[in-house]
């Protein structure tokens, strides 16, 4: 029973991630702007 992910799929969920976490950085920091991230 082994779950089969498409290597784009994996990719999309991976930067998405990083990106939540760097805006809850900068929001925790209190400094800089939370959509810089998203760039």
């Amino acid at each position: 029973m082994s779950t089969q992910v498409e290597s784009g799929t994996i990719d999309q969920l991976s930067i998405n991630t990083i990106r939540t976490v760097a805006m809850d950085a900068v929001q925790a920091a209190n400094s800089g702007h939370s959509g810089t991230p998203m760039a």
